[in-house]
């Protein structure tokens, strides 16, 4: 009878997902499409941010550590394709064209990564020989942040972009910290307060070992990053736990659409997968299987809706862009492609447990002792306390969410492995989930209070 009715919710579910992910594209074309923006003065604020030397600026990661390097280096695709000249009105709003790359650039007012040197090139006031540069059509990505960024640079400069976007991040993360205050203050009983003690945990969590400071003052993280901190938000002000079917494939649903429109592989997706077991995990009673139900619901229409809304925009890009990019051929690149010998990255389990291990200094303001440390910790308390209960873990989905977030992070590495490999600098960052996750069970049930399992 469970199946189902699981069935059943997963039909159901489907159409959902793909009605709200083409909701969620059309309301994206029309924001790209009638969005104020400036073109003379995005220019103007771009330009002024290369002379300054915004790009350049090597900043400080935290106290903790010596993790510092060109903070905006990720930047400079987006605003790369900010200044793609005029074609027509669709094509401006919608394809995402940036400068072909030519790796015998050489300019020290940017950083050395090719996109950055693509940026400058593409001013012809900077030098005899800049301007003459040919833009040519990504369209793999929908990228929603090139459409933000646009916005935001037609009417402030790049560096009060940035400080806007970090205290837009943390207004969030105190609305999410606020609310949960109030309520665990307004509990009527200790039962009632679980609920937002785990949310005021991820809150602080998310403020202080996330790299909000860093990388929410960047246009390649800042958008998802808002995604996320305003769908935990939702998740306290109508819990999960007690969503119907409906709604349970209407929140994942348009959680999915939205992360898809600023996803680029930066880690949001996977970020997601791992927090939603944990936000419904917060307040569930019941058995474990309806947990695992409704679990597969919110995964299921998630995942749905990220296909769809890249699916969408592939046809779309075909229909009326002129798209002939391969796209599944360069996902598989992203999975187990092979990497150029000078690279001098090795694909191999060593080589990416090494790189984490280094750059686990995101979550610890920069030290890669405090960052292992932390993780290691986290799976311990993950370990003890499934040694303690049980079966009895099923009867604490706090532990179980737990598992299933490290268990995303692990096949996510695995599913991409190549991209996992090349890119710890930011994607280390996830490793936040583990301890999130290890900081919840512990504020909520307190595991190492339990007795010894007894003896069967």
């Amino acid at each position: 009878m469970r199946i189902n009715f699981l069935a059943k919710d997963l039909i159901f579910g489907t159409f959902i997902s793909l009605a709200v992910a083409a909701g969620f594209f059309i309301a994206f074309v029309a924001a790209a499409l009638w969005v104020p923006q400036d073109q003379q003065a995005i220019r103007r604020h771009i330009l002024e941010a290369i002379n300054h030397g915004t790009f350049n600026a090597r900043i400080s990661y935290g106290p903790a550590g010596s993790i510092e390097w060109p903070r905006h280096t990720l930047d400079c695709l987006p605003v790369n394709m900010m200044l793609a000249p005029p074609a027509n009105r669709l094509v401006d709003a919608v394809s995402n064209r940036s400068v072909a790359l030519n790796p015998s650039w050489r300019d020290a007012r940017v950083p050395e990564p090719f996109d950055c040197q693509a940026l400058v090139r593409a001013f012809p006031e900077l030098g005899a020989g800049y301007g003459d540069v040919h833009f040519v059509p990504s369209d793999r990505y929908i990228f929603g942040n090139r459409v933000f960024g646009r916005a935001m640079l037609s009417v402030m400069p790049f560096g009060a972009m940035a400080s806007v976007m970090q205290g837009v991040a943390f207004a969030l993360l105190g609305a999410i910290g606020a609310v949960a205050l109030w309520r665990l203050r307004n509990a009527p009983d200790p039962a009632s307060r679980l609920l937002p003690a785990g949310y005021v945990v991820i809150a602080g969590c998310l403020a202080l070992l996330y790299g909000v400071h860093y990388f929410d003052t960047m246009l390649m993280f800042a958008p998802p990053d808002y995604t996320h901190f305003m769908f935990v938000l939702i998740s306290l002000l109508v819990p999960l736990a007690s969503m119907r079917p409906a709604g349970l494939a209407l929140y994942a649903a348009s959680y999915g659409s939205l992360i898809a429109i600023f996803e680029s592989l930066t880690g949001g997706i996977p970020f997601a997968l791992a927090m939603l077991p944990l936000l419904l995990a917060l307040g569930f009673q019941g058995d474990w299987h309806r947990y695992f139900a409704k679990l597969v619901l919110l995964w299921g229409c998630f995942c749905l809706a990220v296909v769809a809304s890249f699916a969408i925009k592939k046809g779309f890009s075909i229909a009326f862009l002129g798209d002939r990019e391969a796209f599944v051929a360069m996902l598989f690149y992203r999975m187990r492609g092979e990497l150029p010998p000078y690279t001098g990255v090795e694909m191999s389990l060593r080589y990416l447990l090494a790189g984490y291990r280094r750059w686990s200094g995101l979550i610890a303001l920069g030290s890669p002792n405090i960052g292992t440390g932390l993780v290691v910790a986290a799976l311990g308390v993950f370990v003890i306390q499934t040694w303690r209960t049980g079966l009895r873990s099923f009867d604490r989905p706090i532990l179980v969410a737990g598992w299933l977030g490290v268990a995303v992070l692990i096949a996510w590495c695995a599913a991409f492995f190549q991209h996992a490999v090349v890119h710890p600098y930011f994607m280390a960052r996830l490793l936040v989930l583990p301890v999130i996750g290890a900081a919840v069970l512990i504020a909520v049930h307190r595991p190492f209070a339990f007795a010894p399992r007894s003896v069967r």
